[in-house]
């Protein structure tokens, strides 16, 4: 038999140092099954022992004669302890050679106690002595029952006591606790198919500490080779579901909630608040090395890690390496055929102009200019843009902080340019904003310098037209000349 485990209960009551209840019972199931295979094993030995003997009995019954018993030539018979009647003995002297006493192919002796000594035993060392019959530390002796006597169970709970009023709960066939052996309270959370939480019960409480640990607590499916889902569901009448996760238990708390917004069919990522709590300054995203990006209260967007606060608002930020490493956004059609890559719209939502990939390997950047959107007013006077030609002054600039080594540029200065084609130009001189910081920054005006290119082109015109006219009284004086010469 299997050695039995040992209940620990402890120095003195309640004093906290033995097993507790779930481990004492833990460990009376156990011997239980241990006792009770030990107890199969000595039943299969008696039958197999008993169907044994039968069959040998049926052996002799049927290999010796009934009139050979008894007889000179014959078998001995057995009296009513199953043993030789002394008569059919020879003499004990003739019956076994003394030299055969405890010697190899002979037979054991037996020790002071009558019985046969353990060296003469097989397999001796593994023997148990039975010394250990019935002691601490050693096993446990069967009744005439064939089972280990309640005394040498150590707290051992009585069968009466199971699933009677103060003993312990009996389990179902599926090996769980029956609703009707649960409190009333559990019973009103729990009906054996439906976990209902009401004012009392709200709370479902383990260690949800994130990292996975032995004793942490999760959610699995039964199912195997089958991915875990947690599917939450509206409540009747209702169309919405969702998971929120709080700062705080409280109705002044900031949350952050993913569902399925039923009555518009889309799925929602909310972060805001309850009550008086502040707002979530960010939605963030992260891997394992860095932050990749976030979602800002005011609704901007920013790709890549968070460095510092950008000196201008804009719906979208992205960081990147540069340096021909990174690059910070890149598109790519998905046929071989040229296609719009970036498209701007006005607030209505006409097209103002795109950024157009072509397959032959350039990139168009295009202003709406189809004749369908325009309202002509005449045409830009040649005179006039040449005028505005000259007085437009080209410079040779470098921008500031940046390195010596970097070449030179040569462009407008916006306000000066602004004084003679204002479309070319947005904002105006020494324009400030305040940030969110509350500083003064400036706001920096910009060229567009295809906004100059028809003022270039009147003013061409009006060079070629002042050339033609040039040409032809070239001509004449030319014509005139030959004439006087030949007179």
């Amino acid at each position: 038999m299997q050695t039995l485990e040992i209940i620990n209960v402890g120095q003195a009551p309640n004093d906290g140092s033995g097993d507790d209840h779930r481990k004492a019972f833990q460990k009376v199931n156990a011997n239980f099954d241990k006792a009770v295979e030990g107890i199969g094993e000595v039943a299969a030995a008696a039958q197999e022992a008993a169907e044994a003997a039968e069959t040998a009995g049926q052996l002799a019954a049927d290999a010796v004669p009934s009139d050979a018993v008894g007889v000179a030539g014959g078998v001995a018979p057995l009296d009513s302890a199953g043993k030789v009647p002394g008569q059919y003995l020879p003499e004990q002297e003739e019956f076994i050679p003394m030299a055969q006493k405890g010697a190899a192919d002979g037979v054991a002796t037996l020790g002071s106690d009558g019985k046969v000594t353990p060296e003469q035993l097989p397999n001796a060392v593994d023997a148990i002595p039975l010394a250990q019959k019935g002691e601490a530390g050693g096993v446990a002796t069967l009744d005439n029952e064939g089972q280990v006597p309640a005394a040498q169970l150590g707290l051992a709970v009585p069968i009466a006591q199971k699933g009677a009023a103060g003993g312990v709960a009996q389990l179902d066939s599926a090996s769980r606790l029956p609703t009707t052996q649960l409190p009333a309270v559990t019973q009103s959370l729990w009906n054996g198919t439906t976990l209902t939480l009401g004012a009392d019960g709200r709370w479902i409480r383990g260690n949800f500490d994130g990292a996975h640990a032995a004793d942490t607590a999760s959610i699995q499916t039964l199912r195997a080779s089958t991915p875990t889902y947690l599917p939450i569901v509206p409540g009747a009448g209702a169309d919405s579901s969702y998971v929120i996760c709080r700062n705080a238990a409280g109705p002044n708390s900031a949350f952050v909630a993913l569902g399925m917004n039923g009555s518009v069919l889309m799925a929602d990522l909310t972060f805001s608040r309850h009550g008086t709590a502040g707002i979530p300054g960010a939605l963030r995203i992260f891997s394992a090395s860095t932050e990749c990006g976030r979602i800002g209260a005011d609704g901007a967007w920013i790709l890549g890690p968070y460095l510092w606060v950008p000196n201008v608002t804009a719906r979208q930020h992205v960081y990147y390496t540069g340096g021909g490493s990174m690059y910070g956004t890149a598109y790519r059609g998905q046929a071989q055929t040229d296609g719009v890559a970036i498209q701007f719209q006005a607030y209505n939502g006409a097209v103002a102009g795109y950024i157009q990939s072509n397959f032959n390997l350039s990139v168009t950047y295009a202003t709406t200019s189809d004749y369908r959107s325009k309202h002509l007013l005449g045409p830009v006077e040649p005179a006039v843009a040449l005028e505005n030609v000259m007085k437009l002054r080209p410079v040779h600039f470098r921008m500031n902080g940046v390195a010596v080594v970097m070449l030179p540029l040569n462009g407008f200065v916006a306000h000066e340019l602004q004084e003679v084609i204002p479309q070319a130009v947005t904002g105006y001189k020494d324009q400030t904003r305040i940030d969110d910081d509350g500083n003064v920054v400036p706001v920096m005006q910009g060229v567009d310098l295809s906004k100059v290119v028809p003022t270039l082109v009147a003013a061409m015109q009006a060079q070629q037209g002042m050339i033609d006219e040039l040409t032809r009284q070239v001509g004449q004086l030319r014509d005139e000349l030959a004439r006087v010469l030949q007179e």
